[in-house]
């Protein structure tokens, strides 16, 4: 597996080699502003911490259906999926735990208070203009549950060129996916309606099951603003709801109604040329509804309500240097019955933060802390800083530490073994690593990290003839690794890859940690050529351990490769067709085993794009 990953390296470097001959706009052709890391504008690469970007055109050019698929084709992020499509999906970032990723919607935070593990899967690419991905811990700017990283999805927002896209499509599995987008008005006043609906049949999630599981979601999202002197209004709607199908443990086909949302609106008040004041309401629910009932006799459900409360002050002087100045709370309601254990429990957090960031010729820092006063557990306070030295023009070294925390969810104190007194889990990470730019084209970047998570909740046996126990805070782990990534933006051609080298470590027992790989390599590749683009999609992953899904013993995961093929072509000014095909060397593999994973299959979709105005 090492000579596969080392030779596909060679190959992405080699395609993205050439030298460069044309000058570019604004900083370089491989600089993108980010919000995610510090909550204000910045250009990525002046962040010390790792951040990966994925704009429309990238989605648009892969052509996938979920975030998850999205997702996977970035090192470093380990994807488990029980099954298909609406299956419950995990991300890993850094051997971190699936729950100690925060995932965002327009920067509002939807992770449940149930299970921890946001719904990825039911998050549709169709509403989403970009994906903002910082690995390392982030508490100290979101709070609890950003301990691997923060997954920040920006919905789509734009007004320019005024028009109504149209897209319908359908592939493999009896699928079909249709969508609308329309952007109105300008920067100042104007809006934005995205529509999506998608169905499939699906297949078998769990091996020897025989039914198909089929999967629908119809999803939407509003963006709405309004400049006036100094003020600026926004406001941002979310839904997705629908219907998963898939297979219990007996391999009969249950199903279940859920529902995702989100709402936020903002106030943007700048009270001096140097100071803005934003003040944030939001709301999210998460809400799964089974359809059969559990040995009990009634219908289990997972309800989560939750309204937060933001008001951030950021003064920028003349050098660009900021200070950002917050303070953050929220109300959680959860109410939950599961396999006959009902709980219902209120949560509130209140929380203050800050951060300094200074620029100079040659560097860029920045330090933060954060104080977190949580109903459940007590406080936390947190904290991180990143430093970037530019030795000259091409080399940028790096340093970055912080620390974060989660804190225990509604079902680790109250539901299947249920804890009142857990504390929260805790993490410290250390990072260092360079930049070099080669040309405005071309970069590398190479880090390594070492990351320790104390106070892992884990189900302890008490009784071994009952199997009766508790959770407890018990575990730890650490993680250390070598992150390598090479970027190269051509005319027509344009190539990321990304290796990730890491060695995810239960510290008690010196086992891996499941389904973490400890060497993956992507390489994404787009080729213009006349009125189309060729994409390449690859994605290289090691052995993992995992857990026999019906001994539950300890097994190994083998490694595999997976690769993606999609064409999108220009037929005229209003007519674009895509076309994607997955899966391409018909590879069978499981990321979570026991569930299967899709064969090689396709999809088509058209896209037409009708002028509002003449």
């Amino acid at each position: 597996m090492k000579t596969l990953l080392t030779l596909c390296t060679l190959i992405a470097v080699t395609l993205g080699g050439a030298p460069t001959v044309h000058a570019v706009d604004e900083e370089s052709r491989l600089e993108r502003v980010i919000v995610t890391a510090s909550r204000a504008e910045e250009w990525a690469t002046r962040r010390a911490a790792s951040i990966t970007v994925i704009d429309r055109e990238q989605l648009e050019l892969q052509n996938a259906r979920d975030l998850a698929d999205v997702l996977r084709f970035n090192a470093g992020l380990d994807i488990g999926r029980n099954g298909g499509p609406g299956q419950t999906t995990s991300v890993f970032i850094r051997g971190a735990e699936s729950n100690h990723v925060l995932l965002l919607i327009d920067g509002v935070r939807i992770n449940p208070g149930t299970i921890g593990v946001p719904a990825i899967q039911n998050i549709d690419p169709d509403l989403i203009e970009r994906v903002e991905i910082v690995k390392g811990p982030r508490s100290t700017i979101y709070g609890s549950d950003a301990i691997g990283g923060v997954i920040n999805v920006i919905t789509r927002r734009g007004t320019s060129p005024k028009e109504v896209h149209f897209s319908v499509g359908g592939g493999s599995f009896n699928t079909t996916d249709i969508s609308a987008q329309a952007g109105l008005g300008d920067s100042d006043l104007g809006g934005n309606f995205a529509l999506s609906h998608y169905d499939t049949d699906g297949f078998a999630t769990r091996v020897g099951a025989t039914d198909d599981h089929g999967y629908d979601n119809l999803s939407f999202n509003v963006s709405l603003w309004k400049t006036r002197d100094n003020h600026r209004f926004e406001f941002d709607a979310w839904r997705s709801d629908g219907n998963t199908e898939y297979a219990d443990f007996f391999l009969n086909t249950v199903d279940q109604d859920y529902t995702n949302q989100s709402l936020k609106a903002r106030l943007i008040t700048e009270l001096r040329p140097y100071w803005e004041s934003a003040v944030t309401l939001a709301y999210i629910s998460d809400d799964i509804q089974q359809n059969q009932p559990s040995f009990t006799g009634e219908n289990d459900f997972l309800t989560t309500d939750r309204v937060s409360f933001d008001w951030q002050n950021s003064l920028v002087d003349s050098q660009q240097n900021r200070l950002v100045l917050g303070v953050y709370g929220y109300d959680e309601s959860v109410d939950v019955l599961s396999f006959g254990t009902p709980f219902n429990e209120n949560t509130s957090v209140i929380a203050a933060y800050g951060e300094y960031g200074v620029r100079g010729e040659r560097y860029d820092a920045s330090i933060a802390a954060r104080f977190t006063d949580h109903d459940d557990f007590g406080s936390a306070t947190t904290w991180h800083t990143d430093v970037g030295y530019r030795v000259n023009p091409q080399l940028q070294l790096i340093f970055a530490a912080g620390t974060g925390f989660r804190a225990p969810d509604a079902t680790d104190r109250f539901g299947f073994g249920g804890n009142p007194e857990l504390d929260a889990e805790e993490s410290t990470t250390i990072e260092l690593g360079a930049r070099y730019r080669f040309s405005d084209r071309q970069m590398l970047s190479v880090r390594v990290f070492d990351q320790n998570i104390d106070n892992l909740i884990n189900y302890v046996v008490t009784d071994f003839v009952t199997f009766a126990g508790n959770n407890q805070n018990i575990d730890e782990t650490r993680t250390t690794g070598l992150e390598i990534g090479h970027s190269w933006a051509g005319d027509r051609l344009k190539v990321e890859t990304s290796i990730v080298i890491q060695d995810p470590k239960d510290e008690a027992t010196d086992l891996g940690l499941l389904r973490r790989a400890e060497e993956i390599l992507t390489a994404n590749a787009y080729y213009a050529i006349g009125n189309g683009t060729i994409g390449v999609n690859l994605l290289a992953t090691g052995k993992r351990p995992d857990v026999d899904a019906n001994t539950f013993a300890r097994i190994e995961s083998p490694g595999y490769v997976l690769g993606n093929l999609s064409y999108s072509h220009s037929i005229n000014d209003r007519v674009t067709v895509r076309a994607s095909v997955d899966n391409v060397l018909d590879t069978q593999y499981q990321t979570a085993n026991g569930f299967n994973t899709a064969e090689r299959s396709y999809f088509v979709e058209f896209n037409y794009a009708l002028p509002l105005t003449r």
